[in-house]
């Protein structure tokens, strides 16, 4: 399991545990009520109970690792009560309402009830607070940080993650100006300098990067924000802790640790589970339906010319990554050559018959569902380019500062860019930029809904585009 799977677990392992409570408590009021009453109105009572079952999953949150890792004390105690006693109140108003009231249900039963759902919730989250912080303290699930500029700050803020966040694991810092600070008293390994940082994510799971630096450093802190915003990590800045009484900001959780983001990753938790399992899905249909052409079109390669079906070329990926992109290939073998990244025009003497009829049809395409599956790709997001791929006379990267931006989300098939026009080759600087501008609309703008926007104008207006050649 991934450790950002396996905190999103152990997140809703208390509200699961309440669940349960409910369901317990209920069970119990009605044999309770059975016993007492020797005779019950069952059908009522399974409504009511299914009532404050509903009301209890509504009124509940998941716990946060500060909230597990502090344990259960008389302040939680009192809001559960608090809770259990508002839903059965609840409960006992709408059977009021429905005309049923104490001729169903003795008072007695709803302070048995109170006093059994209390019971449960806390005996439920009790334990699953102490699965949790067990967990959190053997380092079964944590959170990986590194802190980028050692000085004073940067080990205060390890030493305050060591002691105040089991379920934090500090990695290590990342410093330019070693000069500058005393190797010998890190709490944690200096691994080299900021830009090393980049590459040291790329190879390592990390969670969250600290920017230890004090707020005057206006542009030493947008520096290094630019040189770490192409990872798909959160980049967070801590205030100096000689100030944590005076900071009005949100805190980080497990740490009660005052922070504020000034990087995050775009789709996280259950936004991303969402987000692969659509993936999954719409690349196994697609791999299915096409299934037949699988079959054909590398036949039709073969007859034209000799060499391989696939063209695997390099590109950047999710958090800059390269990756073996696939294509069905469409040109002559011998213009293939991974450093020839000549943009293809009309007409273009490179393209074979049959490629270009599979570049025009967008069905050279079709073999990225593989990379789909591989967690390469995405289904829908901005379309991965090849590295030092030109707009005019200059690359991508030194016509938009911030272009890395787009590898904080996996690289799609198709993508709002799309379907929006700006598809096809960038043969002015203005092309990327109209491109870029949209492919950060749909980072900034993501969910569910829209993807299933993306995929259903794709699938009406076809694959077939003007600068599909």
């Amino acid at each position: 399991m991934r450790p950002e799977t396996q905190r999103l677990f152990l997140r809703f392992l208390p509200a699961a545990a309440d669940i349960m409570a409910f369901a317990v408590s209920s069970l119990m009021a009605w044999l309770a009520l059975s016993v007492l009453a020797g005779a019950v109105n069952a059908q009522a009572f399974r409504d009511a109970a299914a009532f404050a079952f509903l009301l209890g999953i509504l009124l509940l949150r998941p716990e946060t690792p500060e909230m597990a890792v502090r344990g259960f004390d008389a302040e939680s105690f009192l809001r559960l009560g608090a809770r259990v006693t508002g839903i059965c109140a609840l409960t006992f108003v709408l059977t009021v309402l429905t005309g049923e009231g104490f001729t169903v249900f003795p008072f007695e039963i709803w302070v048995l009830w109170i006093i059994l759902g209390t019971g449960c919730l806390v005996v439920g989250r009790a334990l699953a607070r102490s699965v949790v912080a067990a967990l959190y303290r053997r380092k079964v699930s944590y959170e990986n940080v590194i802190i980028v500029c050692a000085g004073m700050q940067g080990m205060r803020l390890a030493e305050w993650l060591r002691r105040r966040a089991p379920h934090i694991r500090t990695l290590g810092f990342f410093e330019d100006r070693k000069d500058r600070v005393d190797m010998d008293r890190l709490p944690a390994a200096c691994l080299g300098g900021i830009a090393d940082a980049v590459e040291y994510c790329q190879n390592h799971t990390v969670d969250r990067i600290f920017v230890a630096l004090p707020g005057m450093a206006e542009a030493r802190i947008a520096e290094i924000v630019e040189i770490l915003s192409i990872l798909p990590v959160t980049i967070t800045m801590s205030p100096d802790l000689a100030f944590l009484s005076q900071a009005q900001v949100g805190k980080l959780d497990g740490a009660g640790l005052p922070v504020f983001d000034l990087s995050g990753r775009p789709i996280t938790g259950w936004r991303a589970v969402l987000k692969r399992a659509e993936d999954i899905a719409v690349a196994l249909v697609a791999l299915i339906v096409f299934s037949p052409l699988f079959l054909v079109i590398p036949v039709l390669i073969k007859m034209e010319s000799p060499g391989p079906v696939f063209f695997r070329q390099p590109r950047y990926g999710f958090g800059y990554k390269p990756f073996n992109f696939l294509k069905f290939r469409s040109m002559y073998v011998e213009h293939c050559a991974q450093e020839d990244i000549k943009l293809t025009e009309r007409q273009d003497p490179r393209v074979t018959k049959i490629g270009n009829f599979l570049r025009r049809t967008s069905l050279d395409e079709l073999p990225q569902f593989i990379n789909v599956l591989k967690g390469d790709m995405s289904v829908v997001g901005p379309r991965p380019h090849p590295a030092g791929v030109k707009a005019g006379e200059r690359t991508y990267e030194e016509v938009i500062n911030a272009f890395a931006r787009r590898y904080r989300v996996k690289p799609g098939i198709t993508g709002w860019a799309q379907i929006n026009g700006a598809r096809g080759n960038t043969f002015t600087e203005d092309d990327i930029k109209t491109r870029f501008a949209l492919d950060m609309y749909y980072i900034q703008n993501w969910s569910l809904w829209l993807d299933m926007v993306i995929l259903l104008r794709t699938l009406v207006q076809g694959f077939v585009g003007r600068n599909a050649f």
